[in-house]
């Protein structure tokens, strides 16, 4: 499976920006900071975390000061991926302070939220570190920022199952429901898929027999236990070592080391995006 390693390319970023200020923006400007800040007011600020954690998120917390002050002059900044405690400073610089207390808050969400997936994504790896098991993300994204709750994700050390529903095949449940048999959805979607590998969800262990022996790329185990974990790994070992077991659901942090020795290859966990808890940071005038 294809893993996407770098940085959202293109304009994704710039536009993702422009939109959320576009909608910090749809009542007019700050009336507060209007009244009390003078136009050519100049500041220096730092942004910091106010937890431990895996920073995530100083690019696009750079492109929020970009669009919003133009030019600023920048005196310290850490790369995403580094594994900070409470109070380290992320980022430090001086520009406009309207600016700066215009970009604040959205620059804060950004590191918040993407340094949170970052974190529990490390979290869950290094709980998995002893074993093979790989942690993954689902397409359980908030609309719009999916590239970048992905990239959060890697830099957690984890990785990117797919982009999108494009990227390739997978057929759910309730395909397989929908579908005049398992044989036959399976060649069906083989043709439309022209190549591309090919991921298959189930809920109960009967059905990956029949699976395992059409050599699908990937069976995804949804809900599994630990234990149906492992009997599914040894059926795989039995019938088709080839085909890669992904086990999918909410899993917290105590649960996971449980799979890690089921012989499954990936935890694919969508509250790593989808129920993501903030790493909080805040801005302070220097």
């Amino acid at each position: 499976m294809a893993d996407y390693l770098q940085y959202p390319q293109g304009d994704y970023v710039p536009q993702v920006v422009e939109r959320a200020l576009e909608s910090c923006r749809s009542y007019g400007e700050d009336i507060a900071t209007a009244a009390v800040v003078p136009e050519n007011d100049r500041a220096r600020v730092q942004f910091f975390s106010l937890q431990d954690g895996r920073i995530c998120g100083i690019p696009v917390a750079r492109e929020v000061l970009k669009q919003v002050l133009g030019d600023y002059d920048l005196h310290l900044r850490i790369a995403d991926g580094t594994t900070v405690a409470a109070g380290t400073p992320v980022l430090e610089l001086s520009g406009s302070t309207r600016g700066l207390l215009e970009a604040r808050d959205l620059c804060l969400w950004f590191l918040s939220h993407l340094s949170g997936i970052a974190t529990k994504t490390a979290q869950l790896a290094q709980a998995l570190s002893q074993t093979k098991l790989v942690v993954r993300d689902t397409l359980s994204v908030t609309p719009g920022l999916g590239e970048l709750e992905k990239y959060a994700v890697r830099v957690g050390d984890g990785m990117t199952s797919r982009l999108g529903v494009g990227s390739f095949p997978q057929v759910t449940v309730e395909h397989l429901k929908l579908g005049t048999g398992l044989g036959d959805v399976i060649n069906h979607v083989r043709t439309a898929a022209k190549g591309k590998p090919i991921e298959v969800e189930i809920d109960h262990l009967q059905d990956l027999d029949p699976l395992l022996k059409m050599k699908v790329d990937l069976v995804a185990l949804q809900g599994f236990t630990p234990e149906q974990a492992t009997l599914a790994a040894d059926h795989r070992q039995t019938i088709n070592p080839g085909t890669l077991l992904e086990v999918r659901g909410d899993i917290d942090l105590e649960d996971a080391g449980a799979y890690g020795e089921s012989g499954v290859d990936y935890l694919a966990v969508p509250a790593l995006t989808d129920a993501v808890t903030p790493l909080r940071h805040q801005m302070k005038f220097v």
